[in-house]
């Protein structure tokens, strides 16, 4: 496999080099038999990188694949298993779950009546591991129920831990002889604007995404391999690369070059959580050396910046690839005429530490509505904790018109850690004295402007509510469309309370009505926590799943008994497509 993505690589490599750049024929003749020798015209900046001699080969994600089975559907799911997906479930059940095993307790649990359950539903199970991704990484996994089955919905589904493999061709081979790449598992999140009674939506209702559900079983390799095998050019490489972003003092190595064509990267400890980065910084990273070179080439960088058909975001990473000693050439650029080489240039000195010039400059971007950087600007100030003023700059965005500029500011605040924001734990069930850690998490957001409640469906699954005090109507009679959950108030009386209530899954028998206050934050916490006694001795809540409590806040919503804007987060594919919109209504 590896071979094969390095022969695609390398092709797709040297294609695109030719398209961008062989010169015109001059019509000079040029030899009986040979034609000229084509000039590659070499991007400006790639010039004097490592890219302009070797690619990181291990850029490709890694399509995974299995079957698993989901649980919790009561009367939804379905008898029916294909055969060749019994035979690798029952045998997975057995060995990784241990149903049937006395040793467990689990004696009375029969694998294959377990998969025969209505209660369950066999499922296909896809999603791609990041390239270059540690082992540990969180990714997004979709599944979809198997064709040969009837199960209705998968609407409070929870998939059970289960084995991703690497898929060949166009299919996954579980139990076969692949590699485990991954496990995948969790709560499914579906469309919560579909109509279970509307015929057209059955199929949507079948398929769902499990954000964060899956996850990297170890590091995936990371390999640098050189356009032509060069001995002394591999050295330079590796060399640069550990002076870049090793340490001499711990003896740190980042790369390692095994022979004449390529390089191996591993990624150091301070760099986990922002991998991606490092990789692009390397590709980009400036192998001019001798007096002043370093500086000429950051010269080059900002000639090219100002062009008309430049390349910003690769251009800014050359620079930030170079350090700090090049700040002195980046700073005039702040104030250049062109609004997109002022953005980038103080966008790298932040990234570089000049927090006080450079800041300046990006969080007028950052406030700057309708400008094609805003939502870049305002991303990069949840970048950085030194960077003065931001918070406030952020905060304020929170009230802006757009409710996707406040979205951008809120999650901006949220990865700073920002204390105005109130994070709490939804779920989580109590084993002995010990409260298990949440299954979703619900940001409480100060806010004076209209009320939006804001739904993740990639990454972790969290609610932000934008105004801690955000109302429920006193009169709310709401039910989900199939009656699996209602919540009813009258608003009569000076201490009425919200009453919900579910159908139990298992049983299709009504819970016990639990009472909650008028406050979305309080109905959230009722509906999402778990149906167990808490610490005042009653139940502490309905024990929804996280997509079963988004379908509930979105028809609530829609309804009016919520007058908030409701915003479902788009995938990462349509998120600048959509930024400058939000939406209420069902999603594409």
């Amino acid at each position: 496999m590896t071979r094969k993505v390095g022969i695609y690589a390398s092709a797709v490599m040297l294609s695109a080099a030719f398209v961008a750049g062989c010169e015109p024929w001059d019509g000079q003749p040029f030899g009986r038999n040979k034609p000229p020798e084509p000039t590659i015209k070499m991007l400006p900046y790639k010039v004097d990188t490592i890219a302009q001699y070797a690619a990181n080969i291990s850029k490709v994600p890694a399509a995974v694949g299995g079957y698993g089975v989901v649980v919790g559907l009561g009367r939804n799911g379905s008898s029916e298993v294909p055969a060749h997906v019994e035979r690798y479930l029952v045998e997975y059940l057995t060995k990784q779950a241990r149903l049937g095993s006395i040793t467990h307790g689990t004696e009375d649990i029969k694998p294959r009546e377990f998969l025969r359950d209505i209660d369950t539903a066999v499922v296909f199970i896809g999603g791609s591991i990041p390239p270059c991704s540690p082992g540990g990484t969180r990714f997004d996994v979709f599944i979809k129920v198997l064709p040969q089955t009837s199960t209705k919905s998968l609407m409070g589904g929870v998939l059970m831990p289960a084995e991703l493999y690497q898929v060949l061709g166009d299919s996954a081979t579980p139990g076969g002889p692949g590699e485990i790449r991954a496990v995948g598992g969790g709560e499914i999140l579906l469309n919560p604007f579909l109509d279970p009674t509307n015929p057209k939506d059955h199929a949507g209702l079948i398929q769902g995404r499990i954000p964060n559900g899956g996850l990297v079983s170890k590091d995936q390799p990371i390999r640098l391999q050189l356009f032509q095998p060069d001995y002394a050019k591999a050295n330079i490489i590796m060399n640069r690369i550990n002076e870049r972003f090793g340490s001499v003092t711990s003896g740190l190595k980042v790369a390692n070059a095994s022979n004449n064509y390529s390089i191996d990267i591993t990624i150091p400890p301070a760099y986990k959580s922002d991998y991606k980065h490092l990789l692009d910084l390397i590709d980009h990273l400036s192998l001019a050396s001798g007096p002043g070179a370093l500086e000429n080439h950051a010269r080059r960088i900002a000639k090219a910046m100002e062009l008309p058909d430049a390349n910003y975001e690769e251009l800014a990473l050359v620079w930030e690839a170079m350090g700090p000693q090049v700040l002195a050439i980046i700073r005039p650029l702040y104030k250049s005429s062109n609004p997109m080489t002022a953005f980038f240039a103080a966008a790298t000195g932040m990234k570089l530490e000049d927090y006080e010039m450079a800041g300046q400059v990006v969080m007028k971007f950052a406030e700057s509505a309708g400008s094609p950087a805003q939502f870049m600007a305002i991303e990069e100030l949840g970048r950085h904790q030194g960077a003065i003023g931001a918070k406030s700059a952020l905060r304020k965005l929170l009230d802006d018109d757009n409710e996707m500029v406040r979205v951008a500011a809120y999650e901006a605040l949220a990865s700073r850690g920002d204390q105005t924001i109130t994070q709490l734990d939804v779920g989580g069930s109590i084993i002995g004295e010990k409260r298990m850690k949440g299954t979703f998490k619900l940001d409480l957001v100060n806010s004076s402007k209209g009320y939006v409640i804001y739904a993740s469906q990639t990454g972790q699954p969290r609610f932000a509510i934008f105004g801690r005090d955000m109302p429920v109507a006193r009169n709310v009679f709401f039910s989900l469309a199939d009656g699996s959950v209602r919540v009813n108030g009258t608003g009569e009386g000076r201490n009425e309370t919200l009453k919900l209530w579910r159908i139990v899954p298992r049983t299709g028998k009504p819970s016990d009505q639990l009472e909650c206050e008028y406050l979305v934050r309080s109905l959230i916490l009722k509906l999402g926590m778990p149906a167990q006694f808490g610490d005042d001795s009653t139940i502490m809540g309905l024990n929804l799943t996280y997509g079963e409590t988004v379908s509930v806040m979105a028809g609530l919503c829609k309804q009016g008994d919520i007058k908030a804007k409701f915003v479902l987060q788009q995938s990462p594919e349509l998120q600048k497509m959509y930024r400058n919109v939000g939406t209420s209504d069902r999603p594409d």
